[in-house]
């Protein structure tokens, strides 16, 4: 009797023995494959001991920061070699040990020709000749005070320590304290440029086109870095330098005068000649506004976004005529150039 009901053999193709797969979500979507879902956990020991340290610090506050130097592993002359080849800088250790070399007091490693003070001095007055060339060309459609103002901005010390501290100044610094200040990365990066530029004064321009003018980008150079107080007045003394009429306020449009959010358009005249509009939530806010556009269009100032002659925009034209005006001030500049 048995035999007339043979039992089933468990085969690789039978459903008892195949692995549960996880199917797509949408059975009908023929492009959705298997997925399985896996969730990651963290081993016991790692859990345990996230939690241990957090309490830790819960109890005995933040710990002190410290440079890496002072925490053990370090090897000055590699840290070094490093720095020049991740920043593509050619220099002297004795030289770029010298640069970090805040701090007095503290031994060093070779002895150098320069001493921190000198190289600082000699690459702050390095980089001022420099931005000032550069925003010359840049914008030579612009006054003095917009150019004055884009070289305060870039050689603010707030600004250096940011691209120092991103650069990996940080861990090289010998400094009496820390962290660091941004006066001290500030007299670093300076102290750089004027190690590089003492034997590659080339390459230190090349170094500020690429790392230190590329912090315009995303800035708008009249609303964020020049700010003028009063543009309608400058407006009227372009006009008159380009010999045409005064400017003239006209209301073009304005809708919800008599809501919480008015809208006035005013446009700009001088003489037949349209010069640009602007709208705002006051006729006042709207005339500087389109005094401001004006100023824009006249020194040709490029809008936020539009960064300026930098990394692979730069040709071999602007940079024969970046260093043109440096030549003449700088002999060793005109050697490193000849040669």
């Amino acid at each position: 009797m048995l035999s007339r009901f043979p039992t089933r053999v468990l085969c690789a193709f039978t459903a008892s023995v195949q692995p549960k797969q996880g199917y797509a979500r949408h059975p009908g979507d023929p492009n959705k494959k298997p997925y399985e879902q896996i969730v990651p956990k963290l081993d016991k020991w790692k859990k345990h001991w996230t939690m241990g340290m957090k309490r830790k610090i819960e109890i005995e506050g933040e710990p002190e920061p410290t440079a890496r130097r002072n925490i053990g592993q370090w090897d000055e002359v590699a840290e070094l070699n490093c720095f020049k080849i991740r920043l593509g800088i050619e220099m002297d250790n004795d030289l770029l040990e010298a640069v970090f070399a805040v701090d007095p007091s503290q031994s060093l490693l070779f002895s150098s020709p320069k001493t921190h003070t000198e190289l600082c001095s000699l690459g702050e007055d390095f980089t001022y000749r420099f931005l000032q060339h550069y925003t010359s060309i840049s914008l030579s459609e612009a006054p003095e005070d917009c150019q004055q103002s884009v070289i305060d901005y870039l050689r603010n010390p707030s600004n250096l320590s940011h691209l120092a501290s991103h650069l990996g100044y940080d861990d090289l610094v010998r400094s009496p304290t820390y962290p660091i200040p941004d006066g001290i990365f500030a007299d670093v990066f300076h102290a750089s440029i004027g190690a590089i530029s003492l034997q590659h004064p080339v390459l230190a321009g090349r170094f500020l086109i690429d790392f230190l003018i590329p912090q315009l980008v995303g800035k708008d150079i009249l609303h964020d870095i020049w700010k003028p107080t009063d543009p309608m007045s400058l407006l009227v003394e372009e006009l008159k330098a380009r010999s045409m009429p005064a400017p003239e306020a006209r209301l073009i449009s304005q809708t919800g005068i008599n809501t919480v959010m008015p809208m006035f358009v005013v446009g700009l005249y001088s003489g037949h000649d349209f010069l640009a509009n602007s709208g705002a939530e006051s006729v006042a806010l709207a005339e500087v506004d389109a005094a401001k556009i004006a100023l824009r269009k006249f020194y040709r100032i490029a809008e936020c976004g539009k960064p300026l002659m930098m990394g692979q925009r730069v040709t071999e034209d602007f940079v024969t005529n970046l260093y043109k005006g440096l030549l003449a001030e700088d002999d060793e500049l005109k050697v490193a150039l000849s040669g």
